[in-house]
């Protein structure tokens, strides 16, 4: 981790941010918040939400994902078979 990174923890960031740093689809967070398996946002207001960057970078650091092992989505059927 870098030292910039390091010194902007504890921040409260909006839902772009938290995008730019797991690098997953809007609707993929809001699958694993409701899932339970990512942390939950506050609410601002009713139509804005924010996370703890710390709390992300947690999350994110605790992730498989750059496990070359874990299991991948079977992805879309080959054209013309059913």
């Amino acid at each position: 981790m870098s030292e910039n990174t390091a010194q902007r923890r504890g921040r409260i960031i909006n839902e772009k941010e938290v995008l730019e740093i797991i690098r997953l689809s809007r609707t993929t967070l809001y699958r694993l918040v409701k899932a339970g398996k990512f942390p939950q946002p506050t609410y601002v207001s009713e139509n804005r939400k924010t996370w703890r960057d710390d709390e992300v970078y947690s999350w994110y650091e605790t992730v498989d994902a750059r496990n070359p092992n874990r299991r991948r989505g079977k992805g879309r059927r080959p054209r013309g078979t059913m």
